[in-house]
């Protein structure tokens, strides 16, 4: 067995909480292969398997650590990061305007201009909010891979803001008359947003759970 053991800085507790967090859920990260432990300001994280599996680990823990690095810098600079940094965070894509409308919906003002969001949630939300939408989205393409960019949008976010997993959604949606297929495509009948805002309810207090 292979074992890798180093520090990582990250400030305070919260933040070093909310790294630790984001570390776990990072594309390639292996959980079941580390150890962790939040010291102070510091991570002191062991990473052990067999050689290939511990390097990969290793590798990607240090990769993900360097993202939440920009991504927090981003955030102290003045309440914007950009996509590309978000995108590259999550390890995978994600429906940006979905994103804009679900940080909206739970009480944020958030916009993009020029690749870069504008908002004043708190990174962890942004970053729990982006993966969950990129998570949703890759679990439509597998079904509905030409599922046009609104649908992609209302059903992802749907997916996260209610809980429920993506064919549920596009269940209730395909029952009610907001979606139809013609052939292969994925189709919402009306505009995505306003269709998003009233079968959410916004407005009502929603909060991330």
């Amino acid at each position: 067995m292979t074992t890798f053991k180093f520090v990582l800085s990250c400030g305070e507790r919260s933040k070093c909480l909310e790294l630790l967090d984001s570390i776990l859920n990072a594309k390639g990260v292996h959980a079941s292969l580390i150890r962790a432990e939040v010291k102070d300001n510091k991570i002191v994280v062991t990473v052990f398997g067999n050689r290939v599996e511990a390097l990969q680990t290793r590798h990607a823990v240090i990769r993900a650590y360097r993202e939440w690095k920009r991504l927090d810098t981003w955030m102290r600079q003045g309440e914007y990061i950009k996509l590309n940094d978000l995108i590259r965070a999550t390890g995978r894509p994600l429906p940006t305007d979905a994103l804009v409308e679900v940080l909206r919906i739970l009480g944020n003002d958030a916009h993009v201009k020029e690749g870069v969001l504008y908002t004043n949630a708190s990174s962890d939300v942004i970053l729990n909010v982006a993966r969950e939408l990129a998570i949703a989205l890759d679990q439509l393409i597998k079904v509905k891979p030409k599922a046009s960019y609104s649908a992609k949008c209302l059903i992802t976010s749907l997916s996260v803001l209610q809980n429920k997993s993506v064919q549920e959604v596009m269940e209730e949606l395909r029952n009610e008359g907001f979606v139809v297929e013609e052939g292969h495509r994925l189709l919402v009948t009306s505009e995505w947003r306003s269709l998003l805002r009233k079968l959410t309810g916004e407005g009502r207090g929603l909060a991330w759970r």
